[in-house]
């Protein structure tokens, strides 16, 4: 079973206060309790290890090390005992950044959830995607005239991952708050900025990691506003052993699962009608003997990441970030799978990172972290690839996930315009230019000044009336178009108008659109109103969930 039919549409929610749940809320909880038995009973190994056991000790090591990050800055109302690993575990995932109120809508669908099952909500900040521009944009200008502003809270340095990315200009990150209230006064008066920021700088007193700034300083205020989840970077339980585990199953058998990915990666581009060779990923590459791996790799020292790349030797497997080696692993075919784990913990040790890309990364946490994984709407279309990774490359029934998203406006004023609007200007337009005889005034097409008027009204209906021998339709199309051209002039007027209130269409669609769009940052919105729109939409609330 997937989390939700294969065939079932999966769009983000158009209009403002709506969300998506697919499946609905109440199939979620028989849904956990199923992954929960896939988990238990399955029979799968990862080189030799019970998967049960591995998915056990991964989801110790998590719950320990969650409940440790989110302590040492905010409290945590629920004690969870060391020794409870089968306690439901709702996970979702994101990049540490100041994301769009459908993405924050997955943090309130993850309490609600785990509050539901009697489980632990664990958000993932997902830091090894690469920080690439530290900003928002945010509308401004006048009600009149608004326009979308770049407003950075940090100076862009090298795209490195998050996990890598330190603050470079803590003056530009301290007036960042005050920056964006600014901007966005003439339309939103107190916005959540004003709230989040002096969380987000207390969180800079204990820490230069940016992405961890951002993130601590919102899950504080989540804290504020009841939410208990735990958050935790997707790099910790990256350096953990079940990962190195995970990792070292796909290395020792890359050929196979070169071919499986990348023939998976084929039939869901087919299904899908996709045509881009890079979307929803690129397939894995081979240049002589070196296969890539989907993997990220850098140093602590070289923090730009590169792709894994492995090449087989007499003294194992050779690795490389496409520049130069990283390691080697003495896998011969048939070794000793723990000593293999055992010189990635070395490496690790040594400086080097190994992090999961995109599918691996959601293959990683749905198979050994948690009960259910909770997805936006990108994230859920393209685990329907991970599904078939997973069933093909382990052997096993993949479990479910849910797709949670929301749409929030801005409240602010917009034009009344649609564009439905501008669509009915251009048919006008385009009955004046193809048939203006139905659009000239009848009094003056039969009066006397107009008689060529109503000369070419009669020869173009002429023309159209006529049975033609075949091959003649041509002659038929050059004189309807000399019979327009000739009855254009009396329409000029009248098309002048229509080209003026086009552009002013035009105007207040783009408008309309800017300050339409779902992608703005949380922190734009006011405090009060965006907390009951999200809470809203959970069950029991004043929901209008799709």
């Amino acid at each position: 079973m997937n989390g939700y039919l294969d065939d079932a549409p999966l769009r983000a929610p158009r209009r403002d206060g709506e969300a998506v749940v697919q499946p609905d809320w109440p199939r979620l909880p028989a849904l956990i309790r199923e992954n929960q038995l896939l988990r238990h009973t399955s029979q799968a190994e990862v080189l030799g290890r019970p998967l049960a056991a591995l998915a056990a000790q991964a989801r110790g090591d998590l719950l320990r090390e969650a409940l440790r990050y989110t302590r040492a800055y905010r409290d945590v109302a629920t004690p969870i005992p060391a020794e409870r690993v089968d306690l439901p575990v709702i996970l979702a995932g994101h990049q540490p950044e100041l994301f769009h109120p459908g993405v924050w809508f997955k943090n309130f669908a993850l309490g609600h959830l785990a509050r539901g099952c009697g489980g632990v909500a664990v958000q993932l900040l997902i830091d090894n995607d690469l920080c690439r521009a530290p900003s928002i944009r945010v509308p401004a200008g006048s009600l009149a005239s608004p326009e979308a502003r770049v407003v950075v809270y940090d100076r862009p340095g090298a795209e490195v991952p998050y996990e890598q990315r330190r603050l470079l200009d803590p003056g530009t990150f301290r007036a960042f708050g005050r920056r964006v209230a600014e901007a966005i006064a003439p339309w939103v008066p107190d916005p959540l900025v004003r709230q989040l920021w002096p969380q987000v700088e207390r969180a800079a007193r204990r820490t230069d990691n940016l992405g961890r700034c951002l993130a601590e300083g919102r899950h504080r205020l989540e804290g504020q506003w009841g939410l208990e989840t735990l958050e935790l970077p997707l790099s910790v339980p990256c350096d953990g052993e079940p990962f190195l585990w995970f990792v070292a199953s796909v290395l020792v058998r890359l050929p196979e699962f070169q071919e499986i990915y990348n023939g998976s990666l084929e039939e869901f581009r087919r299904e899908q009608r996709i045509r881009s060779r890079t979307h929803p990923v690129a397939a894995l590459d081979r240049q002589d003997a070196w296969r890539e791996a989907p993997f990220w790799v850098w140093r602590d020292d070289q923090p730009q990441r590169g792709r894994l790349l492995c090449r087989p030797g007499a003294g194992g497997i050779e690795l490389s970030d496409g520049q130069q080696r990283v390691g080697l692993l003495s896998w011969r075919g048939d070794g000793d799978a723990a000593k293999v784990v055992e010189q990635l913990q070395a490496l690790r040790a040594s400086g080097v990172k190994i992090r999961p890309r995109a599918l691996m990364t959601t293959m990683f946490a749905r198979m050994l972290l948690g009960d259910l994984f909770v997805h936006g709407i990108g994230g859920a279309r393209y685990d329907r690839l991970t599904d078939r990774l997973i069933r093909r490359s382990f052997n096993v029934q993949p479990p479910s996930y849910v797709a949670i998203s929301a749409t929030a406006w801005l409240p602010v004023p917009r034009p009344d315009v649609a564009p439905e609007d501008l669509r009915q200007v251009d048919h006008l337009l385009r009955e004046l230019q193809y048939h203006p005889e139905r659009h000239l005034d009848v009094a003056d097409i039969g009066g006397e000044r107009n008689g060529s008027l109503a000369h070419w009204v009669a020869e173009k209906e002429r023309w159209v009336r006529m049975q033609l021998p075949r091959g003649a339709c041509r002659q038929r199309h050059e004189q309807i178009g000399r019979a327009n051209e000739a009855l254009r002039p009396g329409l000029a007027h009248r098309r002048q108008l229509l080209l003026e209130e086009r552009s002013r269409l035009r105007e207040l669609l783009h408008q309309r659109r800017l300050l339409d769009s779902r992608e703005y940052a949380f922190c734009l919105h006011p405090a009060a109103e965006l907390r009951r729109l999200l809470e809203g939409l959970l069950p029991g609330g004043a929901s209008r969930c799709g």
